[in-house]
């Protein structure tokens, strides 16, 4: 139910996320949605659905969080933060992002592309290599523009299988 302009602000503690979270309003430029936590870390999201947040909107803001691949399963934790179509002008700054095949996955929704979004200091990466048929990318952008991911850190594994597994991949925009 988030407007334009609010700010949602988590309290210490662990928040199962059993299905995707989604954003159904946008937020304006001069009035961004945000999201976060007081400190960096205090909120954790346990994520045991296939991905956590789902972003269809655009100017939503995502920071201070610390996100959790706890599915039973590898394949099951596909992205702590998907940005589809709408989702346009989105900041994704100061999270920790663990154990998903794709921890932060941006693309294109019935010919809206995603363009113009954040991706900065924040830390993503996996406790020991993938367990997946999967690709595997700690960031995997495509067809989305203007996209600037600055000052992260990788701390990528990669698979236990053969097949492809990066650190950031974007093609196509």
């Amino acid at each position: 139910a988030a407007q334009a302009g609010d700010v949602i602000e988590l309290t210490p503690g662990d928040y199962m996320v059993t299905r995707p979270l989604g954003t159904v309003h946008p937020g304006t430029s001069a009035q961004p949605i945000v999201v976060r936590a007081a400190e960096v870390g205090a909120a954790r999201l346990l994520v045991t659905a296939r991905e956590g947040m789902l972003v269809s909107q655009p100017h939503w803001t995502f920071e201070n969080l610390a996100w959790f691949g706890r599915c039973s399963a590898d394949d099951d934790c596909e992205h702590a933060i998907h940005v589809v179509g709408g989702g346009r002008a989105v900041n994704i700054r100061n999270n920790e992002m663990i154990d998903f095949s794709a921890h932060v996955k941006v693309n294109g929704q019935a010919g809206d592309w995603p363009d113009d979004g954040v991706l900065q200091f924040s830390t993503l990466g996996h406790t020991r290599p993938r367990r997946t048929s999967r690709p595997v990318a700690a960031v995997d952008i495509v067809g989305a523009s203007r996209w600037q991911i600055v000052d992260n850190v990788v701390l990528s594994r990669g698979r236990d299988r053969r097949g492809d597994a990066y650190g950031i991949y974007m093609k196509g925009g």
